[in-house]
């Protein structure tokens, strides 16, 4: 079955926007974002509307909740080369923190390649069955 972002909890989105990302955002930079050109933006508006979360419930969280998580456990990090909600660097920086993490990144992919890519599917169902092994990515290079 293929999920899509019309299967989201949008009340779930929200929390987790006003909670966990707006308290370490730089409103300064949002405040750009918004005024450029659409196809130019790196925030994605739709996905927490200014509006709504100056109304949604908040809390300030600890400085210790924007760390990087470390680990051991076994990862999988799907990119997009020219996704702006998440760029590549963040992936890499992930990778630093989380040793057995598995990055594949698409070239000329986009944000949530779950959503856009068919190998992404067949290479998460790939690292569930065996998130030991390095994920098949020849076909996306």
């Amino acid at each position: 079955m293929l999920i899509t972002p019309g299967d989201f909890s949008w009340g779930m989105v929200y929390s987790f926007w006003n909670n966990e990302e707006f308290p370490f955002e730089d409103f300064n930079k949002i405040t750009f974002h918004g005024s450029l050109p659409v196809q130019l933006r790196a925030i994605q508006f739709t996905a927490a509307p200014l509006e709504i979360m100056d109304i949604w419930p908040k809390r300030i969280p600890g400085k210790v909740e924007n760390e990087p998580v470390q680990g051991e456990v076994p990862v999988l990090i799907l990119g997009g080369e020219y996704d702006g909600d998440t760029p590549v660097y963040y992936a890499e920086m992930i990778e630093k923190h989380l040793p057995n993490s598995r990055v594949v990144i698409f070239p000329g992919g986009t944000h949530v390649q779950i959503f856009r890519q068919d190998k992404a599917k067949f290479i998460v169902k790939e690292f569930l069955n065996n998130p030991n092994r390095k994920p098949e990515t020849e076909e996306l290079f």
